[in-house]
């Protein structure tokens, strides 16, 4: 019982005196993002494949890629390439 005790006391000096903590800044790799197929860019955007390709081409290629900033999660601009890939714009 005695040395219940003494752990208990112990412990409770241990918890009394303040520990300093590290602080550290983390920060996650950043994810390259890949040319999309029009219906996974549509499902990334929340809207369907037919409203991705009306607004694609009822709108210039800058206003198509600010309207795709105002969809996209992370506010990411997209252009149409020649190999039929819409592409992330920075």
């Amino acid at each position: 019982m005695a040395q219940i005790e003494g752990a208990i006391s112990l412990l409770g000096q241990r918890s009394a005196t303040p520990q300093r903590r590290q602080s550290y800044q983390y920060h996650p790799p950043q994810l390259e993002l890949q040319a999309y197929q029009g219906v996974n860019l549509a499902k990334r955007l929340g809207v369907d494949l037919a409203t991705l390709e009306r607004e694609r081409n009822n709108q210039s290629s800058k206003d198509f890629e600010r309207w795709c900033r105002s969809k996209d999660p992370g506010s990411v601009g997209w252009r149409f390439g020649d190999d039929g890939l819409f592409h992330p714009i920075k």
